[in-house]
């Protein structure tokens, strides 16, 4: 399997896995929500990476955005979005 192959499936996977398996991920699905956030910084974890959640309230619903920091790679700055 070529590198891109493999990037491609694992893109794949991940996509799957929010959009298929989690879905709609809103106020209204909280437990989507956390689904997301725990699925992805479970995936952030094995690849090596020191991973904190950031917890606040919209309209009395807890919600979580991660950060990661590389182990490996001090300086590395990655921001994401997933909305």
């Amino acid at each position: 399997m070529t590198a891109k192959n493999y990037l491609e499936k694992r893109l794949r996977t991940h996509v799957l896995r929010l959009a298929r398996d989690i879905g709609e991920r809103n106020l209204f699905r909280p437990s989507a929500l956390e689904a997301a956030v725990s699925y992805l910084g479970r995936e952030w974890r094995e690849q090596g990476y020191a991973v904190e959640r950031l917890a606040y309230e919209v309209s009395g619903v807890r919600c979580e955005n991660l950060t990661r920091r590389s182990i490996a790679r001090k300086g590395e700055i990655l921001l994401v979005g997933a909305h």
